[in-house]
């Protein structure tokens, strides 16, 4: 069968994998690819006018001719989810499967969409490969694990089937389907774990514990030397010049890193990023990552307040030692950029201006500052609603991912200070101390939101991010 993936924005490694499964099994696979150019890191309607994606994509769909489209959905991308679906199934009578985190997480609010066919929830590739084989087949569907369907106009909701245990067994992600497009060009992006043991308020990893159960091998990792062998097979073929690990936290295992270190230095020594926490830091992880050839981490601030890690985002660490940790990395000499998260419940003005002193004092090369979206039925959201800062209209649009977490805060408490401070908090950081009383005395300008992009991250971070977001589709 021929199985006709969409995404937008950037690359996912879901599709990948799916996708390599698919076309293991003898299927044909392609992709329609929205760059999303502008929505880099804020949107740009001015410059999205100039990409005539929906007609590509309809043009793309009629040439290959597929059996089945499928998308993956992060919740902030299900209206543009929505609106091509509905383009779609204007022309073509042509099945659709919605799967990813937002119907994992908000399963009935998606496959009651009434242009959605199928959703799968949690890990995609063998439901999905067994969907499309039995529907080659004229077997049944109906009763295929994580995959929901409409039948007969009611709901047939059908279990989770048991993690993949061994990574290993799948086969490597087909990147042709986003490099072909320029998804990604310098840099390669890969995922040596699935999982985080970790539960913060805010991400959907306590939710899709819950959903399997939680089952004890939900972190999983791969071999070192699978991941070895993939980098080493990506490079003939991509030749790429840097690695992105997009673990949720990488190198959580240390006789993992230690293993990894050792082989990464001398087959691949390229230099690489990745995502740490704060509170599994140590020197002798940060040499081993150093001397691999490590040079840049993404770390998970979050907040500067002590209240409000641990009892609104539950990240539990002291400022004494979030402190410590962070200075290791200035001392380990591996540049690093800040995530952190503002307009949280119960915040204050004050503990936002914390968040701000942390990273004045540590001085990151770039820091991020997303203004909280309490993603469907995470801890964070019903917190919001018992907070009141979310009624019934604003649940609503949390649900549809319509409220953008870059730029417009769903959560109205603070709302001008968190607007400001999302925009120039990654300026001023660059400022000498005489500037920060000004921090929220500036209008929000859209030139100053433009300005802000470029301290957001580290410069090489930067450049990269718009190149790949600028290159147009082809269609194959």
């Amino acid at each position: 069968m021929k199985i006709l993936f969409a995404y937008r924005n950037c690359e996912s490694l879901g599709i990948e994998y799916i996708s390599s499964i698919l076309k293991q099994n003898g299927h044909k696979t392609d992709l329609i690819f929205d760059p999303g150019a502008g929505d880099v890191e804020f949107k740009f309607n001015t410059v999205s006018k100039f990409f005539k994606f929906e007609k590509d994509m309809l043009v793309k769909i009629k040439h290959f001719s597929p059996d089945l489209i499928a998308f993956s959905s992060m919740t902030n991308l299900f209206p543009w989810v929505k609106k091509m679906t509905t383009l779609i199934k204007e022309q073509f009578d042509i099945p659709i499967l919605v799967g990813g985190l937002h119907p994992t997480a908000s399963p009935l609010k998606t496959i009651t969409y009434k242009h959605i066919d199928y959703i799968c929830r949690g890990e995609g590739e063998y439901p999905t490969l067994e969907l499309i084989e039995k529907l080659e087949s004229g077997q049944s569907i109906n009763d295929i694990k994580n995959i929901w369907l409409k039948v007969n106009g009611k709901i047939k909701k059908n279990p989770i089937r048991p993690l993949i245990n061994n990574l290993d067994e799948l086969p490597f992600p087909d990147k042709d389907l986003f490099f072909k497009y320029g998804a990604f060009s310098k840099r390669y992006y890969i995922m040596a774990a699935r999982g985080c043991p970790f539960e913060c308020s805010y991400c959907y990893n306590k939710q899709l514990k819950e959903i399997y159960g939680n089952a004890p091998n939900y972190y999983r990792l791969r071999t070192v030397d699978n991941v070895i062998n993939e980098l080493k097979w990506a490079l003939e073929r991509y030749n790429y010049k840097k690695i992105y690990f997009y673990d949720d936290i990488f190198g959580l295992n240390l006789k993992w890193l230690k293993n990894f270190a050792n082989k990464y230095k001398n087959e691949i020594n390229k230099p690489y990023k990745c995502l740490l926490r704060p509170q599994n830091l140590t020197k002798e992880k940060l040499s081993l990552l150093k001397k691999s050839g490590c040079q840049e981490i993404d770390i998970g601030l979050e907040s500067g307040n002590e209240r409000v890690r641990k009892e609104i985002l539950n990240r539990n660490i002291s400022n004494k030692i979030m402190y410590k940790n962070l200075y290791l990395i200035k001392q380990s000499g591996i540049d690093f950029s800040t995530l952190n998260i503002i307009g949280n419940p119960t915040e204050t003005i004050e503990e936002m201006l914390d968040t701000f002193e942390m990273n004045y004092k540590i001085k990151p090369k770039g820091a991020l500052f997303h203004i909280l979206y309490p993603f469907p039925e995470t801890t964070i959201y019903h917190k919001c609603i018992e907070e009141g800062d979310l009624d019934n209209k604003r649940i609503e649009i949390v649900k549809e991912g319509i409220s953008s977490y870059r730029s417009h805060p769903i959560i109205t408490r603070n709302y001008d200070y968190v607007v400001k401070f999302n925009i120039f908090a990654p300026i001023f950081l660059k400022l000498p101390p005489f500037f920060k009383k000004f921090l929220f005395k500036i209008p929000p300008l859209k030139i100053f939101r433009i300005i802000s992009i470029y301290f957001l991250t580290t410069p090489r971070n930067f450049r990269l991010r718009i190149f790949e977001s600028l290159i147009l589709p082809k269609i194959a």
